[in-house]
């Protein structure tokens, strides 16, 4: 085991150390091993147990990869993100990472779910979470929220209350919003291109 780092110091010499009430002189750590904390739809809580492997990613080794495994989940659904804590440790006994650091973490789970997928483009983001503009039959939209799952690129897995029959508008305004009517200029495979009517239009 190596021995512990020191991280930060508050002090130094000649400084007046205070016994009580003062701040930490010395913040030590210990990174042989580090965990990571990740959330995970909600829709995959059953299928996280302890001793799943995942694989850790970070910016600085571009091409390296490091295992991991999970060590325990929340097991409860946060009510605003609908994700689920969980806690992967990874041995650093050679200290090639550093604690703090931002990475990306990769989980192989046993599931069959058929979660669908979506045009990247068709995602709006906004600051209470991610939605799909959907068109009724009689073309009105209405914002559903959704949780976005792996992400492939130019698609992305989305889990939320949708289904293949529901018409998506791809690379929707941002000024749309649920209850506004559109136009649909082109339709294809479940995906819709619209563009919200103006009083001429509507005429």
């Amino acid at each position: 085991m190596n021995p512990p780092l020191i991280t930060e110091r508050n002090t130094d010499v000649g400084d007046l150390v205070i016994a009580s009430g003062g701040k930490a002189l010395f913040t030590v750590v210990n990174i042989d091993k580090l965990r990571l904390y990740v959330n995970i739809p909600q829709v995959f809580k059953n299928d996280i147990h302890e001793g799943l492997g995942a694989k850790i990613t970070v910016p600085e080794y571009p091409g390296k990869v490091f295992e991991a495994k999970v060590i325990r989940s929340a097991g409860a659904v946060n009510p605003v993100s609908g994700a689920v804590l969980i806690e992967i440790e990874l041995d650093n006994r050679d200290h090639v990472l550093s604690s703090g650091e931002y990475a990306q973490v990769a989980i192989n789970l046993p599931s069959d779910k058929a979660i669908p997928r979506i045009p990247a483009s068709a995602l709006m983001i906004r600051g209470d979470g991610d939605y799909l503009a959907v068109v009724s039959p009689d073309q009105t939209v209405t914002l559903v929220k959704v949780v976005i799952g792996r992400d492939f690129g130019q698609q992305v897995e989305v889990i939320g209350n949708i289904d293949p029959s529901m018409k998506i508008i791809d690379s929707p305004p941002d000024t749309l919003v649920s209850g506004q009517k559109v136009k649909i200029a082109n339709s294809s495979e479940g995906k819709v291109k619209g563009k919200p009517e103006t009083k001429e239009q509507a005429k």
